[in-house]
């Protein structure tokens, strides 16, 4: 029997020739298996990692989709403020520009008030010489009186210079105060206007 395997050995067999050619193509196969598992592994992972960076980006694309609809509403709300700003700016412009007008009238009215008030004083003060002039002038001796062609002298009253002459200096005296006075006030008054 060992001859006769010996001799198969020997003996060509016609199917060696495929059965070589199928070992070597299950050889190829089993290689071309791995290399598609390694590949295929290759794949499933480049899938898991691209579905994890597509989750990354969708979740950051969200929150900028989130940070614009913010950005968004806050424009919309900063507008709006700028804008009644603005009007209030607009405002308060012509709100100046009115109380300008106004001080402008205010302060013609002080002006005139001022020169009115030392023109009075000014006349006041000569009114007040002249009257202490005359009244606290020395008493000049009266003038004789002649006699009338009945012989008798007429008789007048008694003169009397000063009777009044204080009342008056008083009141020209009060009004002169009165005038300094509306003055000062005047002057006052425009000081804290201006710096109101």
């Amino acid at each position: 029997e060992a001859t006769s395997d010996v001799e198969d050995h020997l003996i060509p067999d016609p199917l060696n020739p495929v059965f070589a050619a199928m070992q070597k193509m299950v050889r190829e196969l089993k290689a071309e298996q791995a290399e598609e598992q390694k590949f295929r592994e290759y794949c499933l992972k480049e899938l898991r990692n691209n579905e994890l960076e597509t989750q990354r980006k969708r979740g950051k694309l969200e929150a900028q989709e989130s940070y614009i609809k913010r950005m968004a509403a806050l424009k919309a709300r900063t507008e709006k403020e700028l804008a009644e700003i603005e009007l209030l700016d607009n405002n308060t412009k012509k709100e100046l520009m009115q109380a300008s007008g106004n001080r402008e009238q205010d302060n013609g009215e002080f002006q005139t008030t001022i020169a009115d008030q030392r023109a009075v004083q000014n006349i006041l003060n000569k009114a007040l010489a002249k009257l202490k002039e005359f009244y606290e002038r020395p008493k000049e001796p009266a003038l004789l009186q002649e006699v009338s062609g009945a012989g008798r002298p007429v008789e007048f009253e008694e003169q009397k210079d000063h009777i009044g002459g204080v009342a008056v200096l008083s009141l020209l005296q009060h009004m002169l105060d009165d005038a300094a006075k509306l003055e000062s006030e005047a002057a006052a008054a425009e000081a804290q206007a201006q710096n109101d």
